[in-house]
């Protein structure tokens, strides 16, 4: 196991950032594809948190349980950049290679290409022709087209509405300056996928135009499993073509065991099917690459959940909070756990942390709502749910929310109806409708069931 950790900037320049975080990020891409069966590497959002943190070399490597660490430096040299690799082999602490560059922009490909060679060598790690062939057909020469798709990628991870409209416009400038470069197609996909999957702006919309950047990826290179993960999560998500969506998933995998991300998501596509076991082993494989996740323990705390052991959930989304302190889904997912122990006091202080922390304001209402139902203060959660319907809160309201409110207040024509909206708008929560606990008291209403097999999920009783 290997982890690169973040290049320190010592430009004394902060406007550098999103180069020198692209630049880490590029290099975990690369050396994932270098023998995938053979050498794991740590997936960003663990490492990204070795950024400007001094730790000693055995203490992360036992934090992220790695044998290798590749770090470097970042400086200034006049209108280029000096770049310093180093492997460290953990066991003995001993360098095993040491190199610098200064490459020009235009020409960051042959430095990946370098450090993915000697990385190979140090590791006696085959480089296969196939990761060095992938490499070059995902690299562009145009080095205004990688300093966009950089700053695209760098606006992507905050997740933020105006930072994922600003990612597409970096995403899209580097394909209009490099029609032929695929991983920009890709960032574009995410994006809008993320705008979709957020409500940030209308689902066909958001998910045709993913499609077709993913599509466009693969048309430029074939073997592209970013590109194949990206399609399986619009299939997934809003297509609801699930048959189509596993073989997408094992595809992204099959092309690249070290793809954390579509590890992640298999293991979402898993559990929404009700196939709990293989969920929970897709999201081990995905916390071995990505160990200090927080969304993996929020992950494998909702399998518990639709376990139905909920006093087993509640250490794992501690442990989210621990990891990720200011991650407010997952304060909302300790909150519904909460619940499920009848512990209304708890919860509803997770859900005002999560409040707090500017989560989602659809999703504060929705859980705030339905534990108001559930603790009997039925006069709260008509409150919530009105203001919930009545338009003044920031961002889209989910029909999937009002729905559960409604469930929770015992209201099941109401809840069915807003179910139905959910259908009609294509929610991308309508796919947990067959494995989350929250709908039980649904589950032997004709509508309820006629509504499932439209949506192709199997109705699931998981223990």
């Amino acid at each position: 196991m290997l982890a690169v950790l973040p290049f320190e900037n010592l430009t004394g320049d902060p406007h550098q950032d999103y180069f020198i975080a692209g630049l880490h990020d590029e290099m975990i891409a690369q050396l994932g594809r270098l023998h995938p069966s053979r050498l794991g590497v740590i997936a960003r959002t663990s490492v990204a948190q070795y950024a400007s943190v001094h730790k000693p070399v055995d203490q992360i490597a036992r934090e992220l349980h790695v044998d290798y660490i590749l770090d470097g430096t970042v400086r200034s040299v006049g209108k280029n950049f000096r770049i310093t690799a180093e492997l460290i082999q953990v066991s003995d602490q001993t360098h095993l290679w040491t190199e610098t560059y200064e490459p020009k922009l235009s020409n960051m490909l042959a430095l990946q290409e370098d450090v993915s060679q000697r990385v190979s060598e140090a590791l006696t790690v085959e480089f296969l022709p196939e990761a060095q062939q992938v490499m070059r057909r995902t690299a562009t020469s145009n080095a205004e087209a990688y300093e966009a798709y950089l700053k695209g990628r760098y606006l992507w991870y905050q997740e933020t509405r105006p930072a994922l409209e600003e990612s597409i416009t970096q995403f899209q400038l580097a394909t209009q300056l490099d029609p032929n470069y695929s991983p920009a197609y890709v960032g574009l996909a995410d994006a809008y996928s993320v705008l979709g999957g957020y409500g940030f702006v209308p689902a066909d919309q958001a998910f045709a135009n993913a499609k077709a950047a993913a599509n466009k990826a693969l048309e430029l290179t074939p073997d592209l499993s970013d590109a194949y993960g990206s399609l399986a999560f619009v299939a997934f998500y809003y297509d609801w073509d699930f048959p189509k969506a596993e073989r997408l998933f094992r595809k992204a995998l099959d092309l690249n065991p070290n793809n954390q991300v579509a590890h992640e998501f298999y293991s979402s596509f898993l559990h929404a099917m009700g196939r709990l076991d293989e969920a929970e082993a897709e999201s081990r494989i995905a916390g071995q690459l990505d160990p200090l996740s927080g969304w993996i323990h929020d992950d494998h705390g909702w399998m518990l959940l639709s376990r139905r052991r909920p006093q087993d959930a509640i250490p794992e989304f501690q442990k989210a909070i621990e990891l990720s302190p200011k991650f407010p889904a997952a304060h909302l997912s300790l909150a519904v756990a909460y619940s499920r122990t009848r512990q209304f006091e708890q919860a509803l202080a997770e859900v005002q942390k999560a409040e707090e922390q500017g989560g989602d304001p659809t999703r504060v209402l929705e859980i705030r709502g339905s534990l108001q139902a559930l603790a009997g203060d039925t006069a709260a959660a008509q409150a919530t749910l009105d203001k919930l319907m009545n338009g003044k809160i920031a961002g889209r309201v989910s029909p999937y929310s009002v729905a559960l409110i409604y469930t929770a207040l015992g209201k099941k024509t109401e809840a069915l109806d807003w179910l139905e909206k959910c259908y009609a708008e294509k929610d991308t929560w309508s796919v947990w409708l067959g494995v989350l606990v929250e709908w039980d008291s649904l589950r032997t209403e004709p509508r309820f069931i006629n509504l499932l097999n439209r949506l192709n999920l199997q109705p699931t009783t998981t223990k």
